[in-house]
């Protein structure tokens, strides 16, 4: 079923492209107006088909207004239905939490297409993508046990993490400011010590994509990767050795798995 929907989503990018008489905000109002609602009737695996076709949708118009561009199509200004796509699929992903890693890699796509000069305008037109972008991290003493005595509380998770790093460098000043898990300084600094434990709660929701690696991994790879001596150690006793690994089975094999699997230009240079 799962092959059949990213055929389906294929297919309809392919033909978007190459039918410009299919613009990109008809194709929005046909997907919109022609998809089955979730009611209180709708079974599960019914609700999860509706809401994953509108995802797969939303990628494909994505995807196809990217390859027209590409191949010398109209330059007008896409920033609105971004805007719209934007706010349709941030709402989407957060009803459930198996659309929200996809939703957010689509988010991502669609904000990396637009132009640099409209981030802000694009952002202040899709509220939902704000206000998942800026979810706070807070530290609690009441509700879950973890690091060192202390207790936390999330409500920035790990997809929130993914939207800010991947965008950090489109995101305008003020926006990244009002990112808690952004640091307030230089990009870079957002894994040193000091700002490690803002994004544990974050780290330890990345579980939800069990038994594959969540894709906030890749980039926190690459970034380890460009970061200076003894930010991979910190990461390695903070993230690790201090949190996932003295947490659940399912955290402990996240840790486990993205060392195994990812880390491997870490150790070819000498730095794990």
């Amino acid at each position: 079923m799962q092959g059949a929907r990213q055929g389906f989503a294929l297919a309809l990018t392919g033909a978007l492209t190459v039918l410009p008489s299919v613009s990109g905000e008809q194709a929005v109002t046909i997907l919109l107006e022609n998809s089955e609602p979730v009611t209180g009737s709708s079974k599960g695996a019914e609700a999860r088909d509706i809401y994953l076709g509108k995802l797969f949708g939303f990628a494909a118009v994505g995807r196809a207004l990217e390859a027209r561009r590409g191949a010398g199509g109209a330059a007008s200004d896409t920033t609105p239905l971004l805007a719209r796509m934007a706010q349709e699929v941030a709402l989407l992903a957060r009803k459930k939490g198996y659309l929200r890693e996809a939703g957010a890699v689509i988010l991502i796509e669609l904000l990396r297409s637009a132009r640099s000069d409209s981030v802000a305008t694009l952002l202040q037109a899709a509220p939902a993508l704000e206000e998942w972008l800026c979810s706070p991290v807070e530290v609690r003493s009441t509700v879950m046990p973890c690091v060192h005595g202390l207790t936390l509380s999330q409500s920035a998770d790990a997809e929130t993490l993914l939207l800010a790093l991947e965008l950090a460098d489109r995101l305008p000043g003020a926006w990244k400011s009002r990112c808690p898990v952004l640091p307030a300084g230089e990009a870079g600094a957002v894994l040193e010590r000091e700002h490690l434990g803002r994004l544990l709660p974050a780290l330890l929701s990345s579980t939800s994509a069990h038994p594959r690696t969540h894709c906030v991994w890749g980039i926190i790879t690459r970034m380890l990767l460009k970061s200076p001596a003894g930010t991979v150690e910190a990461f390695w006793e903070v993230a690790c050795e201090q949190s996932l690994f003295t947490s659940s089975h399912e955290r402990k094999c996240a840790s486990a798995s993205y060392h195994l699997s990812r880390s491997k230009p870490l150790r070819q240079v000498s730095r794990l």
